[in-house]
């Protein structure tokens, strides 16, 4: 940057200088400001795409856990049942006293 000195004075050639530096650093701030944007709109694309990456891949996982013929989906749904029977069977095998739940 070359400036001719034509007559100015200290006082201007330093406002001059200041104004330079002034606009320098206000072109530094948007620069950042959009780099940190640009970086955190980056982030967020890449969370997306992680998430729907993940969704497909637990939505592959329950199709392949539910591809079953319907003879293995009733026999499973059937061992269930058997587990529920048995926890109902014990509980009401307990007795119930509320009294004895207080002291």
């Amino acid at each position: 940057m070359t400036t001719i000195n034509q007559g100015m004075s200290i006082e201007e050639i330093e406002r001059v200088v200041s104004q330079r530096v002034a606009n320098t650093i206000e072109a530094i701030v948007i620069y950042e400001t959009k780099t940190n944007m640009d970086r955190k709109s980056m982030c967020q694309t890449k969370r997306k795409e992680d998430n729907v990456t993940e969704n497909a891949r637990n939505k592959r996982k329950w199709k392949g856990n539910h591809n079953g013929s319907s003879s293995q989906q009733n026999k499973g749904h059937k061992m269930n049942q058997e587990e529920v029977n048995e926890l109902r069977a014990e509980r009401l095998a307990k007795p119930h006293d509320p009294l004895a739940l207080m002291a």
